[in-house]
């Protein structure tokens, strides 16, 4: 059965009391990676970009960090560390996501979510 069901992409076995807490995380992530970029493209506008430069510039960046995770197996913390240098550019701006409620936007949609899933799922009970 596996090799029929990785015909279509990636599987992902998970213990089935885990199936709202997928759905809600896995499932709806490209939403939250769709609301990074806009974030991001319009910061690009915000500052000066065309619209045409910050989303060329915001899709390089989430392809090439996500491309980056991939290959090198580090964790993002890692990474930061390596594209931060002491008083720089990516440090400051680091600063401001940590002072930001960024995380905890993420982490609140993804709760709402699995939330949400386990409402469905219960109305079918």
């Amino acid at each position: 059965m596996t090799p029929f069901l990785e015909s279509f992409g990636k599987v992902d076995f998970i213990p089935e009391e885990q199936i709202d807490i997928y759905t809600g995380y896995a499932v709806c992530g490209p939403n939250y990676v769709y609301n990074f970029y806009i974030a991001l493209t319009n910061a690009g506008v915000l500052s000066g970009l065309s619209r045409k430069q910050a989303n060329a510039v915001a899709l390089e960046n989430l392809k090439g960090a996500a491309e980056f995770l991939e290959l090198t197996g580090k964790h993002a913390y890692e990474l930061l560390d390596i594209n931060n240098s002491a008083g720089g550019v990516g440090i400051a701006a680091q600063h401001a996501i940590d002072a930001s409620d960024f995380a905890a936007g993420i982490q609140n949609a993804v709760l709402a979510a699995v939330k949400r899933t386990t409402e469905l799922g219960k109305k079918d009970e």
